[in-house]
């Protein structure tokens, strides 16, 4: 008869470790805070008002510059004044050219330049304009013809040093067949005419 060896003597206990399984969630738990602040952005960013913006770009003759600055300026409105396009008013404007003067800040930190100013009023009549000829439902009078653009300093214009002067008599020879003209245009110049009168010139003056 064959001898077997007491198993329990050579193999030690084995001991079994459960994983540790997560509780389901329950109903009614609180929402992450991260989740929650997520879901709220994407709803922030579903503005029914923006496709009358891009259809007012589209219908614009404009560069590409003055595009992107329209889009800029007119997104930085909608994200002031969270009301529908009807319910604008002179009024609610001119508050906006208030904030626009004394709290908005450039990305370093300053306040807005005048011409910055008048760059971010123009943008806005001239949607509500288009929008007041375009949609006139949605629009039935322009909030933004009462207002006014802020009045800025022309600068004094400066005269061209003698050395620039010389580069541009010293191009002349090298323009080819628009030399002739390009040295009349040159001559006005120097007799003090301003560049919208030259540019009013006609062959018979």
């Amino acid at each position: 008869m064959k001898h077997f060896p007491d198993l329990n003597a050579i193999v030690p206990p084995v001991t079994l470790i459960l994983p540790e399984v997560e509780a389901p969630p329950t109903l009614g738990r609180a929402e992450p805070a991260q989740l929650k602040q997520q879901r709220q952005v994407a709803s922030d960013q579903i503005d029914i008002r923006l496709p009358i913006v891009h259809e007012f770009l589209r219908s614009s003759n404009l560069e590409a510059n003055s595009r992107r600055l329209y889009e800029r300026e007119l997104k930085q409105f909608m994200g002031w004044a969270e009301v529908p396009f009807g319910a604008v008013t002179a009024a609610l404007l001119g508050r906006y050219r208030a904030y626009l003067e004394q709290e908005r800040r450039t990305q370093q930190g300053k306040p807005l330049s005048r011409n910055s100013i008048n760059a971010a009023l123009t943008a806005l009549k001239s949607f509500f304009g288009w929008l007041h000829l375009t949609h006139p439902h949605q629009c039935p009078s322009n909030p933004a013809t009462s207002v006014k653009w802020l009045k800025t300093t022309l600068s004094t214009p400066q005269d061209l040093s003698q050395a620039a002067l010389g580069w541009i008599w010293a191009t002349l020879p090298l323009l080819g067949e628009s030399r002739d003209r390009d040295e009349l245009l040159i001559h006005l110049l120097m007799h003090g005419l301003r560049a919208s009168e030259v540019v009013d010139l006609s062959i018979a003056s």
